[in-house]
């Protein structure tokens, strides 16, 4: 009997073989993208944005949409841990604005932050949150809630359409996307992602409990 396997369809092997050089291509584009995007955005904590001892054994990175209530409580949680354990942590924000509102709250953070008012600036976004959220325009407030936090508003303007602090959000947008960021907050605690403030404050419990124990 003759037992030789029936021949490959010609077709079916071309689209084999363009499905595995799809995937090939696809696995290069990504790997050079994060390589890209690694060497675009510095390592190096940005000034203004960062709070505690750099080498300290907990590092986190927060990436946040400043427009996201969430932010508030993360906030909150964050400062308490601060407080209790100054020298073993360091803490970093990285932007992660998602619609155009939330950029331009962003970019007047970012801003605030180049004339060194960036946590009375905050503290003072997240206080008045309740009379910035509903509203379609937010740009009369912004500058309302910057004179407040001692910001030149003159320096402001010109900030905020100044080419570089622009860049600056895109930077930490993509940086955001290359780890895979996509809802926020998001915190990296010693790299290990942690999605929403009720993940955050069950790692930060995990990491504490550890942390006591080991004294």
């Amino acid at each position: 009997m003759d037992q030789r396997r029936p021949p490959v369809d010609p077709a079916a092997r071309a689209w084999l073989m363009i499905f595995i050089l799809v995937i090939l291509v696809a696995l290069v584009m990504f790997i050079d993208y994060n390589r890209r995007v690694r060497n675009a955005v510095p390592d190096a904590p940005i000034p203004g944005r960062f709070w505690g001892n750099p080498e300290a054994a907990l590092q986190i990175t927060q990436f946040w949409d400043l427009q996201n209530p969430e932010g508030v409580r993360g906030e909150q949680l964050l400062e308490q841990y601060l407080m209790k354990y100054p020298d073993e942590i360091f803490f970093q924000t990285r932007y992660y604005p998602q619609d155009d509102k939330s950029l331009l709250i962003t970019l007047y953070a970012e801003c605030a932050n180049r004339q060194k008012k960036f946590r009375p600036f905050i503290k003072l976004l997240f206080v008045r949150q309740f009379q910035w959220m509903s509203l379609t325009s937010v740009t009369p407030i912004l500058r309302t809630i910057a004179g407040d936090a001692g910001i030149d508003l003159k320096q402001l303007d010109a900030c905020t359409i100044s080419r570089d602090a622009i860049a600056t959000l895109s930077l930490d947008r993509v940086y955001g996307e290359s780890v895979f960021v996509h809802t926020t907050p998001t915190y990296f605690l010693n790299g290990k992602m942690a999605e929403g403030v009720p993940a955050f404050e069950k790692a930060l419990k995990k990491w504490e409990n550890h942390f006591l124990n080991d004294e």
